[in-house]
């Protein structure tokens, strides 16, 4: 949060991080305040909204086409997709609506936001993991010892709880971590 710039009607919140889409939003830092600037911010804040949209329109249809289908619902590789495809959406949601520019009432919102932001994208990296691990499988262990069902449960277990784990630790030392300078 930016208590310079944050008044009593909204909060501003700024990112002073190399993550990935902070990288994207914030380039203030490298070009000023001139008009390059100005149109720089511009044209990366349009490719970045019309990106995420077909990203999200693409997702949607691929998990629109992943539960409509039985045939394709009974694979398990398919099952991961469709979790991969699920966290990359929320991924996604997450992002377009914590980079909103209007501000927020308050700060513990954008904690909010950078929270979900952090838990989305490792729960992400996690279901490609799993997805990974299962190509692993299915590819070089000849017998599959495990079945379905657990393999998909135990992979739910790893991607969408452990992302957990480090996201309640930052937010449990300090939850400034995802809102101030520090």
């Amino acid at each position: 949060m930016d208590s310079d710039e944050s008044t009593n009607e909204h909060t501003v919140c700024k990112c002073h991080h190399l993550t990935n889409f902070a990288i994207m939003m914030d380039l203030s830092y490298q070009l000023g305040h001139s008009s390059l600037a100005i149109e720089v911010e511009t044209a990366l804040s349009v490719v970045s909204y019309v990106g995420c949209a077909l990203s999200i329109i693409g997702l949607t249809l691929t998990l629109a086409a992943l539960l409509f289908f039985k045939k394709l619902r009974a694979s398990l590789l398919h099952q991961i997709h469709i979790q991969l495809c699920s966290a990359l959406l929320f991924m996604l949601v997450v992002f377009l609506l914590g980079t909103e520019r209007h501000g927020w009432k308050s700060q513990s919102v954008c904690a909010a936001f950078g929270a979900l932001l952090h838990y989305a994208i490792l729960a992400a990296f996690g279901w490609m993991g799993v997805e990974a691990f299962y190509m692993y499988k299915s590819l070089v262990q000849v017998f599959n010892s495990s079945s379905r069902k657990k393999f998909l449960l135990r992979g739910s277990v790893v991607a969408w709880g452990l992302p957990l784990i480090p996201v309640v630790i930052v937010a449990a030392i300090d939850s400034h971590h995802y809102t101030s300078e520090s």
